[in-house]
């Protein structure tokens, strides 16, 4: 179901309480990226895993007088973890988790903490000379999908908060075309010292052994969003050059769109979504009258 007025685009999908707002007054593009950006978690993946740097980054000691992220509840509870892994059997399971999971996932985070930082990353991944680890490996794995939405959403808030999150940079462009990640490099260090706490930085900065590990973390968070970006334009614009430029106009739903809104039928449209009737339509469907 489309509903459209004066300033927005409702998109319901039948029999889904899941409703996209689209307001006109910024761009299709940014607005239907933001919606995909939320429930979107795939991630692109240049060396290691999302879920490989971020078990280093929580698994490491950087310096000895800070705890690590899994001891520190300020840390994982901000990715949406109530609990963190333990071999207690009388300490709360993580959501998500067995006992025997937690107790897993807690034996392989201190054996990874007793490793040289330079081969933590390979280990966490895998560990060919030492199979007794995959079992380890396997439950953390199974774990890292639950809460994965949660974790790009915290780390969406923060780069938001930084002025670095993809959508934010578009729209302060004079064209669609996905910002450069050397634009973002920048914002790595206060990003990782806001989400994983003061165990990452020495100050302002990272300290070095986890300035691999943390970039390639956020360089794949940076690829989720441009996937988000492709799909956004491809649903709205068709096929795009590198700049977001349709290769063939008046193909996608935002022209369709617009040649609605253009049509004689939309000004009294218009008028009628102000009315009582229409008040109390949008009232039942999406529990308010307002419009915005």
């Amino acid at each position: 179901m489309v509903y459209i007025d004066a300033h927005c685009l409702w998109i319901r999908f039948f029999r889904s309480p899941f409703v996209i707002f689209l307001p006109f007054s910024i761009s299709p593009l940014s607005s239907f990226f933001s919606v995909l950006s939320v429930f979107a978690s795939a991630a692109i993946m240049p060396t290691r895993k999302t879920s490989t740097c971020f078990f280093f980054l929580m698994s490491s000691t950087f310096s000895p007088e800070v705890k690590i992220g899994w001891d520190a509840a300020s840390v994982y509870k901000r990715f949406g973890i109530d609990h963190a892994p333990s071999v207690d059997s009388d300490d709360p399971v993580p959501s998500g988790l067995t006992k025997d999971d937690s107790r897993l996932i807690r034996e392989f985070i201190t054996h990874i903490g007793t490793q040289p930082p330079n081969r933590r990353l390979m280990l966490i991944d895998a560990d060919a000379s030492d199979a007794s680890w995959q079992p380890h490996r396997v439950a953390w794995c199974k774990w890292y999908p639950k809460f994965s939405g949660k974790l790009n959403r915290a780390v969406d808030e923060v780069l938001d908060e930084l002025e670095t999150l993809p959508k934010t940079m578009i729209r302060q462009q004079a064209n669609d075309a996905f910002p450069l990640v050397d634009d973002f490099c920048h914002a790595v260090n206060d990003a990782c010292a806001e989400l994983f706490g003061e165990a990452m930085s020495n100050g302002r900065f990272l300290w070095p052994d986890a300035r691999l590990a943390a970039k390639m973390f956020f360089v794949q968070m940076f690829g989720r969003h441009k996937k988000n970006w492709k799909t956004a334009l491809t649903v709205l614009h068709g096929k795009v050059d590198a700049t977001g430029t349709p290769l063939a106009p008046g193909v996608g739903l935002w022209p369709a769109l617009v040649a609605h809104m253009n049509g004689p039928w939309f000004l009294p449209f218009v008028s009628f979504t102000y009315s009582p009737f229409a008040q109390k339509w949008r009232h039942r469907m999406f529990g308010t009258t307002q419009l915005f």
